[in-house]
């Protein structure tokens, strides 16, 4: 069951730093969503993937950050873009769901 996303929080318990992200970074637009994930993974292991060491871990978290930022601005410029998070399209697919649920 171990493997390098898969840490055990409690004896017996194990979690899936996916299955974290989806808990919490679901509200994120989805411009920027794989970009904090991203960010995230890293921060949560930092210097412990094997590759890299915490310090250039840090400077990637803060590279992506600063784009994730830039992705934001860029955004907010654009006049007729929809910002929709993931949370809002996850409820307007369950609402669409429900509806053809009630048609058969």
């Amino acid at each position: 069951m171990s493997n390098k996303y898969t840490r055990e929080i409690k004896p017996g318990v194990f979690v899936d730093v996916y299955d974290v992200l989806g808990a919490f970074t679901g509200h994120y637009p989805a411009s920027i969503k794989p970009i904090m994930d991203h960010l995230t993974k890293k921060a949560l292991a930092g210097g412990q993937r094997g590759h890299k060491d915490m310090r250039q871990d840090i400077v990637d978290i803060i590279n992506s950050a600063e784009r994730a930022l830039e992705i934001l601005d860029e955004d907010a410029a654009k006049p007729n873009v929809r910002k929709n998070t993931s949370a809002e399209y996850l409820k307007k697919l369950a609402e669409f769901n429900e509806e053809m649920t009630r048609r058969g």
